[in-house]
C-alpha cells in the first residue's frame, strides 16, 4: 500500500495525470474551479482593504453589485462592473509599461544634459504654505520650505574657495593673456581676493532665493539685489552685451574651437553626449588653455575636477582665448541657479557673496555662524603640466620613466653647454680687465710726457710756472692774465689774414712790419696811435 501511495502522490506533483478518485457533486468540475473560487473570495477580503477612507467605501458601495450565477461556474463571486475609484488606483499601481516608457524617457533626458547631470532640489513655489511664525526661523527664512532646504541640503554642501590670482608669474610667464583679461575683458578688479567666508549666511541667500520674487532675496531682514547687473556694479566690471558669445553658444564651430584649444593635438576629439557634443578632455589642451582653464575655474565657473570640460565651459574658455566679450555678472549668476538647485554640486561663490552681503547690510553672527578661519591664499594659474605628461597622460610607467631619463640627459646636456659658455665668460672677461688696466698705464705715461713737455715750453717762453698752474687750478670763472713780455698795453696790433696767400713766417720785429705797411695818405687816418 505504501509502494502504491508514492508513485500517486509524485504523478499528482506531475500533472494530475493519474487523479484518486472523480469527485462528484459540486466538485466535478476539478481542482482549477476550486482555486478560482478561492482567488475570488480572496478579492472580496483585499478590496476594502485597499480603499484608504471610511468615506471613499460608502461612495464605492453603490457601484458594486454582486451577482450569483447558476451552476457550476470558474467565475462564481463578486463582479465589479464600474469601480471607478478602485480602477485609479489599480492603473497608477499596476502600470509596468508606463513606468518602463517613464524610465526611459528619464534616461534619455539625463544623458542629453552635458552640464546638468546632477540631481536636482525642487525649488519651485508649489506648496511653500504660509511663512513659519517661529521667531528663531522668521529671522533667517522666509518659509518652511526655505528651512528644510537650509537643513537638508546646503548645510552638507562644501565650498569651493575663491582664490586671489597670483599676478606675478602669470605677467612673466602669459603676459598677453593677462593683457587680454584686463583690456578685452575688463576684468581687472577681480583678481584680487575678497577676505573670508560667511557660508551660514551664503547657506541662507541661496535657501531663501525663492523663484516668485525673481531676483530679490531677503537675508536677515534685508532685501538683496542678486541681478546680473548688480553683481557686475559690486565687482566694478562692466555689463558687457554678450550677443556674439550667444550666437556661438547656439551655432558652435567645433572644429574651430578644438583647433584653438588644442592646436598641437591632431588626436584631440569631442567626446559625444546621446543629443550633442559632451566635453573635451583636458589632456589635449595647450598650455595656454590650461592657464585659462585654471583661471575660469578659480573665478568664473567653479569645478571639482577638471579630467574633462564640459561643452559650455569649452565656450565660456573659447571666447577667453580668442578675446571675445564676456559678461562676468551673468555667467555667475547663472552658475548660482544651478547650484542652489542641485544635491551633488558645492557651494560657489562663497568669498565673493560673502562680501557682497556684508557690503549690503547683512550682519554676521560671530559666536553662531560658520565662518571659515582665514582667507585663502593667493593661487599661482600658471602652474600647470605638459600635455602627456603627469596624470592626465596615458603613456605607461616605463613610457613616462624613458621620458623622464631623457629629459633629464637632455638637462645635463644643457647645463654643461651653460658651463662652457660661463668659463668662456670669465676668460673674455679677464682679458678685458687686462686690456683695461694696459689702457691705463699707456694714459699715465702719456699724461707725464705731456707735463714735461708743457714745463720745457713754459720755461723757454719765460714765464713763471706758478702763474699757469694758478690759472689752471682757478677754474673757469678766474680769468687768465694774459702772458705778454715786451708789447706795450696802449698799442693795439692788427693782423690781417688772406686766404689767397701762402702762410708766412711771423716776424716779431715791428720796423719791419712798419715798412712792409703801404704808405698812408694824408687824407687816410692812421690806424696806429
Amino acid at each position: 500500500m505504501t509502494a502504491a501511495s508514492k508513485p500517486s502522490k509524485q504523478q499528482d506533483k506531475d500533472g494530475n495525470k493519474q487523479p484518486p478518485k472523480k469527485p462528484t457533486g459540486r466538485a466535478a468540475g476539478g481542482p482549477n474551479p476550486q482555486k478560482k473560487r478561492k482567488r475570488t473570495e480572496k478579492e472580496m477580503e483585499l478590496l476594502p482593504r485597499q480603499l484608504s477612507d471610511d468615506s471613499e467605501q460608502e461612495e464605492e458601495e453603490t457601484l458594486v453589485r454582486r451577482t450569483v450565477k447558476k451552476g457550476i461556474t470558474p467565475s462564481k463571486g463578486i463582479e465589479i462592473r464600474e469601480p471607478v475609484t478602485y480602477q485609479r488606483k489599480a492603473s497608477r499601481m499596476s502600470a509596468p509599461t508606463d513606468k518602463g516608457k517613464e524610465k526611459i524617457t528619464t534616461e534619455s533626458e539625463s544623458d542629453s544634459d552635458s552640464d546638468n547631470d546632477h540631481l536636482q532640489i525642487n525649488m519651485s513655489d508649489e506648496d511653500e504654505g504660509e511663512p513659519i511664525d517661529r521667531v528663531d526661523w522668521e529671522k533667517y527664512f522666509v518659509n518652511e520650505k526655505a528651512f528644510r532646504a537650509y537643513k537638508k541640503i546646503l548645510v552638507s554642501k562644501k565650498y569651493i574657495p575663491e582664490k586671489p590670482i597670483n599676478i606675478g608669474p602669470l605677467k612673466t610667464k602669459y603676459s598677453e593673456f593677462l593683457k587680454s583679461i584686463r583690456e578685452v575683458q575688463k576684468w581687472g578688479p577681480i583678481l584680487k581676493g575678497h577676505g573670508k567666508a560667511n557660508l551660514t549666511i551664503v547657506r541662507e541667500l541661496y535657501a531663501n532665493w525663492r523663484h516668485a520674487r525673481g531676483n530679490i532675496v531677503r537675508v536677515r531682514g534685508i532685501d538683496i539685489n542678486v541681478s546680473a547687473e548688480a553683481l557686475n556694479n559690486f565687482l566694478r566690471v562692466p555689463h558687457t552685451l554678450t550677443d556674439r558669445f550667444d550666437a556661438i553658444c547656439k551655432t558652435p564651430d567645433y572644429a574651430h574651437i578644438k583647433s584653438v584649444l588644442c592646436p598641437t593635438r591632431k588626436d584631440a576629439e569631442w567626446k559625444h553626449g546621446s543629443m550633442e557634443y559632451h566635453s573635451i578632455a583636458k589632456e589635449f589642451m595647450s598650455a595656454l588653455a590650461r592657464v585659462a582653464l585654471n583661471f575660469i575655474c578659480n573665478r568664473l565657473l567653479p569645478c571639482q575636477h577638471k579630467t574633462d570640460v564640459p561643452r559650455y565651459r569649452a565656450l565660456v574658455l573659447y571666447a577667453l582665448l580668442e578675446g571675445i566679450p564676456l559678461n562676468f555678472g551673468a555667467i555667475m549668476h547663472d552658475q548660482m541657479q544651478r547650484t542652489r538647485m542641485n544635491y551633488k554640486w558645492r557651494l560657489f561663490f562663497a568669498n565673493t557673496l560673502t562680501a557682497f552681503l556684508t557690503e549690503r547690510g547683512v550682519l554676521w553672527d560671530k559666536e553662531n555662524d560658520d565662518i571659515e578661519a582665514k582667507a585663502p591664499g593667493p593661487y599661482d594659474v600658471t602652474h600647470v603640466l605638459e600635455p602627456n605628461k603627469g596624470r592626465s597622460s596615458k603613456l605607461t610607467v616605463q613610457q613616462l620613466f624613458e621620458h623622464m631619463q631623457a629629459d633629464m640627459q637632455e638637462n645635463r646636456a644643457e647645463l654643461i653647454a651653460t658651463r662652457v659658455e660661463l668659463s668662456a665668460t670669465r676668460d673674455e672677461l679677464r682679458q678685458t680687465r687686462a686690456d683695461l688696466s694696459r689702457v691705463q698705464t699707456e694714459q699715465a705715461t702719456m699724461m707725464k710726457e705731456i707735463s714735461l713737455l708743457l714745463r720745457a715750453l713754459v720755461q723757454c717762453a719765460g714765464t713763471d710756472i706758478s702763474q699757469l698752474i694758478a690759472s689752471s687750478t682757478a677754474g673757469p670763472s678766474t680769468p687768465v692774465p694774459p702772458i705778454v713780455t715786451e708789447a706795450p698795453l696802449n698799442r693795439p696790433i692788427e693782423v690781417a689774414v688772406t686766404p689767397d696767400t701762402e702762410s708766412a713766417p711771423v716776424v716779431d720785429d715791428r720796423n719791419a712790419m712798419d715798412a712792409d705797411a703801404p704808405p698812408q695818405t694824408a687824407d687816410e687816418p692812421s690806424t696806429l696811435t
